[in-house]
C-alpha cells in the first residue's frame, strides 16, 4: 500500500486506507463549462423527484419523436387538432410514463406549442435548456472558478505519514494552491462510534451509550478550540496535505464572492445547523502558498500546537503497547503489492507466506457490460464452459 511501512510498527497504523485512487469517469462527452453530475443510486432517486441525466436523455429522445410526428402529419390535421394531440401527449401520456410529479417538472420545460420543440434540441438538449446555470462560459470560470489540478497525491516524504499532496506545477508566493468547499458539522460527537448489535429484523442498533471510538474521517476535519463545530474539507487532494512546523502553505477563509458566504459567520451555530436555508455547502477554504513552491514539492500546512501535542501523546501510548522492535504482522494487501511486479514464489523457492495470509487464485476474463444494481451486483464474465480456463479444468 502506497506510503505504508510493511512489517513495521508505528503510530500511523490504522490511519490509512488501502482503498484509494477512486476516479470519476466520464460516461458521455463533457463540454467545457458543463457542470458534472453523478447518479447517486436508486435510494437517492426515491427521495427526490428531480430529473436525472438519464431522464433528460430520454426526454430528448421523446422530443425528437414528437418533432418527427408533427413534421410527418402536421399538414394533414388542423391547428386545433395539433394542440389537442400535443396536450394529450404532454399531460396524459407523460403522466402515465413518468408519474404526476415528474410530469409537472417536464411540463415546465416543454413549450406551449409543438412548433417550439426544436428550440430545446438546438439549445443543446433539455438538460442544458432547463438548467442553464449548469453551463458556464470560460470567462465566467476564469472569474469564479479554481483550478482543481494543482496538486496530486504520492508517497509522503515524512516517514509513517502514508500519502501526501504534491504540487503539479510551480506556485508563486501568495497564490492559491487549491480551494475546498467545507461541510459544516454540529459537533465532533457525530463522529463517535458505539458497539452495535443486530435486532430481530437484522438492523444494527446501539448496544450501549458508551463510545467505542471515533470515525477515521475525524482526522480530516478542521475545528477551533472555542467551538464544537467541525468543518470537513471536500476539495480534491486537500486531505493529503500533511503537517509540518515549517509549512510552505497555510489555510484561510476565502473572500470569493460567489462560493464563500461570509455572512454565515454572523449566524448562530444552532440556526446554521437547523435551518434548511443553510442545508448546503456555503463556506470555502483556500490553501495559500507561503513561499515559492516548485513542481514536485510536497505541500505542508501547520496543524497547530494542540494537534502536535495530541499526536505526540498518541505516539507515546502506541509505542508502549506496540514497541517498534516487535514489528508488525504482514498483511495480505502488502503481499499483493510486493508481487505486482515480481513473480510469485513457488514451493521450490523456499519462501513461505505468513500464517495470517492465505493464497487464492482466480481468473478475470472481462468485465460484464451489465450496469449492476444493489440487488444484482455487477459481475465479471466467467470462462466459457469446456475451455482450458473453465473452473472444472483448473
Amino acid at each position: 500500500m502506497l506510503g505504508e511501512l510493511a512489517g513495521q510498527s508505528h503510530a500511523g497504523r490504522g490511519a490509512q486506507t488501502p482503498f484509494y485512487n477512486v476516479a470519476i469517469k466520464a460516461t458521455t462527452e463533457i463540454l467545457t463549462g458543463s457542470e458534472i453530475f453523478l447518479n447517486y443510486g436508486a435510494n437517492y432517486v426515491e427521495e427526490t423527484e428531480e430529473l436525472q441525466r438519464e431522464d433528460y436523455d430520454k426526454l430528448d429522445q421523446t422530443i425528437q419523436k414528437m418533432i418527427d410526428f408533427f413534421a410527418k402529419y402536421g399538414d394533414e390535421i388542423d391547428e386545433n387538432a395539433i394542440i389537442q394531440i400535443y396536450s394529450f401527449l404532454l399531460r396524459d401520456v407523460m403522466t402515465a410514463a413518468v408519474g404526476t410529479e415528474r410530469q409537472k417538472i417536464i411540463g415546465k420545460i416543454l413549450p406551449k406549442h409543438p412548433s417550439q420543440l426544436k428550440e430545446i434540441l438546438d439549445a443543446g438538449g433539455s438538460m442544458k435548456y432547463d438548467k442553464q446555470n449548469a453551463f458556464r462560459n470560460e470567462d465566467w470560470m476564469q472569474k469564479n472558478g479554481f483550478c482543481a489540478d494543482t496538486i496530486k497525491y504520492g508517497e509522503s516524504t515524512i516517514p509513517e505519514a502514508g500519502r501526501g499532496a504534491f504540487a503539479t506545477r510551480s506556485l508563486e508566493l501568495g497564490s492559491v494552491v487549491t480551494a475546498s468547499p467545507m461541510i459544516h458539522l454540529p459537533s465532533g460527537r457525530v463522529m463517535d462510534m458505539y458497539p452495535l448489535v443486530s435486532d430481530e429484523e437484522g438492523d444494527f442498533i446501539r448496544e450501549s451509550v458508551e463510545v467505542s471510538g471515533q470515525q477515521l474521517l475525524l482526522n480530516y476535519c478542521f475545528s477551533h478550540g472555542d467551538s464544537s463545530m467541525l468543518f470537513l474539507p471536500t476539495g480534491p487532494g486537500v486531505g493529503f496535505i500533511n503537517h509540518s512546523k515549517e509549512p510552505n502553505a497555510k489555510v484561510r477563509w476565502s473572500d470569493h464572492p460567489y462560493n464563500h458566504h461570509k455572512e454565515w459567520f454572523q449566524v448562530a451555530p444552532q440556526h446554521l445547523l437547523a435551518s434548511e436555508e443553510f442545508a448546503r455547502i456555503g463556506l470555502l477554504m483556500e490553501v495559500v502558498a507561503l513561499e515559492n513552491i516548485e513542481a514536485g514539492d510536497e505541500i505542508f500546512i501547520d496543524y497547530g500546537t494542540e494537534w502536535e501535542e495530541a499526536w505526540n501523546e498518541h505516539a507515546e501510548r502506541w509505542n508502549k503497547v506496540y514497541p517498534v522492535e516487535n514489528g508488525w504482522p504482514t498483511r495480505a494487501i502488502e503481499v499483493n503489492e510486493r508481487y505486482k511486479t515480481t513473480p510469485f514464489p513457488t514451493e521450490n523457492d523456499g519462501e513461505e507466506l505468513p500464517e495470517n495470509v492465505g493464497l487464492m487464485a482466480f481468473i478475470m476474463i472481462k468485465e460484464s457490460t451489465a450496469a449492476g444494481t444493489l440487488e444484482e451486483p455487477k459481475l465479471w464474465d466467467m470462462p466459457e464452459v469446456g475451455t482450458a480456463y473453465d473452473a472444472d479444468n483448473l
